[in-house]
């Protein structure tokens, strides 16, 4: 079993990252079990924890589904050195390789179609695990914001699954 780091946006970007490093389609269908895209955010410090009422600009891009009740932050301790955040936790969005899959690499599918029925499958992009996050006070709004690229935010959006099954 292999394990690598590839440097992408998302976890089905590495598809056509492995092709660019010369690796043939049908080698990439075959062999991948599942990509793993992650990133790592700082934790709120449990020591300090405050309510707060984050900016506008990031809230109300947030769909209500993935608001806290209460929106908390660190307001800084000798805990947390008065960062107002304690250690890391990841956020984290998995590609999982199966026939249909396979099928669509080795057909040379663009990036954008596989990633569309990965998530009509139920792939939970790197966004929902984000908010979930921050919905159970593990993060702030703003530490997401920090580490997610606002485009990347805008575009994965509409994949989010809580949002989709309140629309049916």
């Amino acid at each position: 079993m292999v394990f690598s780091t590839l440097h992408t946006l998302d976890s089905t970007r590495a598809i056509s990252r492995l092709k660019t490093l010369g690796i043939a389609p049908n080698l990439i269908a075959s062999s991948v079990l599942g990509i793993l895209a992650q990133r790592l955010v700082r934790t709120v410090c449990h020591n300090c924890k405050v309510e707060y009422t984050p900016e506008a600009r990031y809230t109300e891009i947030i769909p209500q589904e993935y608001r806290p009740q209460k929106f908390v932050k660190g307001k800084g301790c000798m805990e947390c050195r008065n960062i107002g955040y304690r250690g890391q936790t990841g956020i984290y969005e998995l590609f999982l390789m199966d026939d249909e899959m396979e099928e669509m690499i080795n057909k040379e599918s663009p990036d954008i179609e596989v990633r569309q029925r990965s998530i009509k499958k139920g792939m939970e992009v790197l966004l929902e695990d984000a908010l979930l996050k921050v919905k159970d006070n593990i993060t702030t709004i703003e530490e997401i914001f920090d580490t997610i690229t606002f485009r990347q935010i805008v575009s994965q959006l509409p994949d989010l699954r809580l949002v989709k099954a309140q629309a049916k």
